[in-house]
């Protein structure tokens, strides 16, 4: 259930370029499930909207969560200035995540900052005894963020100046690797999925996607995250972020 909260700042370093990871504690209980969002603030923000984050990991023991933020404006560089022991308001956890199931094969697809809810979501899997694949693949080796600290899992590297991993982009490494799947989990830039289902179109039923857009509620009234889908208009707030893909 989604609540307002205020959270702690209790850790912060950079773990790639312009990429800040920052570990809260909440005012109060939540229990959110891989692939939510919150949206959040500073206290006395200059700006009007909220930014949406979603949870990059989630401690079950202690209630504290992760968050993973790339600095692309004002936005997130204010967010990203706070202090030990400063404070952000949230709302949430919002949306819905993505669909869990056990004993499964799974491959995980990240696309830059898209890497960001999948830590979560694979200490998820691996407890429901689902074996995964991670296809991660970023600009440069300066951008990839902390991957070899995700344990249990195998990982496909790329980056497209050839720094680190195999050369390219996240999908050529996808195309090389014949494995099958029992569903596959995407994150990334529109460009990303859209060269995903030209190739893979037969896959488009077993793959979830999340996607990003500016939100102002969270919760599906003001209409301004509203996207077309094959059964109608839905709200990437409340009816997603997390989507089939061939239900777009």
């Amino acid at each position: 259930m989604a609540g307002i909260f205020f959270g702690i700042l209790v850790e912060k370093k950079i773990v790639a370029a312009n990429t800040i990871l920052m570990k809260f504690v909440p005012s109060i209980p939540i229990f959110p499930k891989p692939g939510q969002f919150f949206l959040l603030s500073v206290k006395e923000s200059r700006h009007f909207l909220k930014r949406p984050i979603s949870i990059h990991y989630f401690y079950d023991e202690t209630g504290y969560f992760k968050l993973l933020i790339r600095i692309k404006g004002d936005g997130t560089k204010e967010i990203t200035s706070i202090k030990f022991h400063d404070e952000l308001q949230f709302i949430g956890p919002l949306g819905n995540g993505f669909p869990m199931e056990r004993n499964k094969k799974i491959a995980v697809i990240a696309g830059g900052i898209g890497i960001a809810p999948f830590p979560f979501l694979i200490k998820r899997l691996r407890k429901y005894n689902c074996s995964v694949d991670l296809y991660y693949g970023e600009a440069s080796r300066k951008d990839l963020v902390e991957y070899w600290r995700i344990t249990g899992i195998n990982s496909f590297i790329t980056t497209e100046d050839g720094s680190e991993g195999r050369k390219g982009n996240i999908l050529s490494y996808f195309d090389c690797n014949e494995k099958k799947y029992d569903l596959i989990y995407a994150c990334g830039p529109e460009g990303m999925y859209k060269a995903f289902k030209k190739r893979y179109s037969e896959l488009s039923d077993i793959t979830y996607i999340s996607l990003e857009r500016k939100m102002a509620c969270g919760v599906g009234s003001c209409k301004g995250c509203q996207i077309k889908t094959k059964n109608g208009y839905k709200y990437v707030c409340s009816d997603g972020p997390v989507f089939r893909m061939d239900d777009l």
